[in-house]
């Protein structure tokens, strides 16, 4: 157990020092504009260096001007590996390191919700408190694709319960990020205090949270139990997307 938590974390440390050890080169480039609007970009190193312009559109006084610089891109590129290492390896903890938070989790759904029930407000809850922590810790594109993935491989996962936890990822990663997490507090130690904010948001049903199966609303989900690709993944996006607030957490059970 100790060497592979070691293993995990020389591979982590491994990826942050990329940047430090990267080699930047002078790069040439060109911007070919006609008239003042760019229309075409290349650098020393582009395959292919054609432009096609539709001869019918060229008007008598129209220019066509190709303006070349020559970038010593070690201070940019560095800034730019930086941050693309710094990224991979926030990515790299998320995969490592990800059951941790997921555990974390599950115990304070006991604190504050007792028991989870499938589909209910408590579900809600952990979609959007885990996909809000994995962001926090791993980076937006880990939770991006990270909650993604896991509802499309999920096995037997129905549509309704699909879009619904889509939904509700995506609330916590985006939509009310910084309502949960507040700026500049992404110390570890305040996890709680995260967890109790998105806690306290889902227990205000009322202000907060969507019963798709409600009698205020035309249809309901809870029939439309299809597994992708059947129509009814399609017909519950659609909803979502369109007639639902994407600063509202969803549910379809109680």
């Amino acid at each position: 157990m100790q060497k592979r938590t070691m293993n995990k974390i020389l591979i982590t440390l491994g990826l942050l020092v990329l940047p430090f050890i990267g080699f930047c080169d002078t790069l040439d480039y060109w911007h070919v504009y006609y008239n003042d609007s760019v229309i075409a970009k290349f650098t020393s190193v582009s395959p292919d260096l054609k432009i096609e312009i539709d001869r019918s559109k060229i008007k008598e006084g129209d220019t066509l001007t190709t303006k070349m610089n020559t970038r010593n891109s070690s201070k940019y590129d560095f800034k730019w590996e930086f941050s693309q290492a710094y990224k991979a390896s926030r990515f790299v903890a998320g995969l490592l390191f990800k059951e941790l938070i997921v555990g974390f989790v599950e115990d304070q759904i006991v604190v504050h919700f007792g028991t989870e029930t499938q589909n209910d407000p408590c579900n809600a809850y952990k979609h959007t408190v885990t996909a809000m922590l994995f962001r926090t810790d791993f980076g937006i594109e880990f939770a991006s694709l990270g909650m993604w993935l896991h509802e499309l491989l999920r096995e037997n996962n129905p549509c309704n319960e699909m879009q619904m936890d889509f939904h509700n990822n995506v609330l916590g990663y985006v939509h009310k990020y910084y309502f949960f997490r507040k700026p500049l507090t992404t110390f570890y130690w305040k996890r709680k205090k995260f967890s109790k904010r998105v806690a306290d948001f889902v227990k205000d049903e009322s202000a907060n949270g969507v019963y798709v199966n409600g009698q205020d609303r035309v249809t309901a989900w809870e029939f439309r139990d299809g597994h992708y690709p059947h129509q009814d993944c399609e017909w519950c996006r659609s909803d979502r997307k369109n007639n639902l607030d994407e600063e509202k957490y969803i549910f379809i059970a109680y």
